[in-house]
């Protein structure tokens, strides 16, 4: 009985632990260690004819962010367009935690990069997939951690804030990499369509009513 008690103490001590670490994420980085949610907005002064896409992101990883992606959709023949994605600077914030029993955050800041024929440091197949780069201004032992990241795209959003998109965020940690889920709208593009002029109609209603 004394033994069941001390498990239980513990279970419950490693629960809090957990909760505390990641209380305030935008969603539950686990069974796959990274997670995000999108939102759009329609891009304004500098970046007036894009959309801006938002990802609030929470992971829980062995080692410590090396770098975070986005894959994207977008077909081979036009992902490539010039201006099609692009940053502010700063590109996303964040703040991290070495382990649960850590009480002092490391916050960061990333510049983002679009490597329109993939990121060559993701293991195959999805460095064969156009994506979306937030890479750390300075290095942080940030096992745990959320943040804030935010691109220009003219690419207009497809699905809506309940649309799940599988294995498209990446936790690149060390020599190691996960995927997880975003769930919102994300960039979507048919190439015969230049997709500000053709949707800001029908789209903007969408996501500003």
């Amino acid at each position: 009985m004394k033994k069941l008690a001390t498990v239980l103490a513990i279970s419950v001590a490693l629960l809090t632990a957990d909760l505390a670490a990641n209380a305030g994420a935008p969603c539950d980085p686990s069974p796959d260690c990274v997670c995000g949610v999108s939102t759009v907005t329609v891009g304004t002064g500098a970046f007036v004819g894009y959309w801006c896409y938002t990802i609030e992101a929470s992971w829980d990883s062995d080692h410590g962010l090396s770098h975070l992606n986005i894959l994207t959709d977008l077909p081979a023949a036009c992902r490539c367009e010039e201006e099609l994605i692009t940053f502010d600077t700063p590109a996303g914030t964040s703040q991290g935690f070495e382990d649960e029993n850590d009480t002092t955050p490391c916050f960061n800041t990333y510049t983002g990069e679009y490597n329109c024929m993939g990121d060559p440091s993701l293991g195959s197949p999805l460095d064969q997939v156009a994506a979306i780069k937030f890479e750390p201004d300075t290095e942080c032992d940030d096992k745990i951690g959320t943040g804030t990241f935010t691109f220009y795209s003219q690419a207009a959003p497809a699905g809506d804030e309940n649309t799940v998109h599988t294995a498209v965020i990446v936790d690149k940690n060390g020599n190691g990499e996960c995927t997880g889920s975003v769930t919102g709208p994300l960039p979507g593009i048919e190439c015969a369509v230049h997709t500000i002029q053709e949707s800001l109609g029908s789209v903007r209603k969408r996501f500003e009513e």
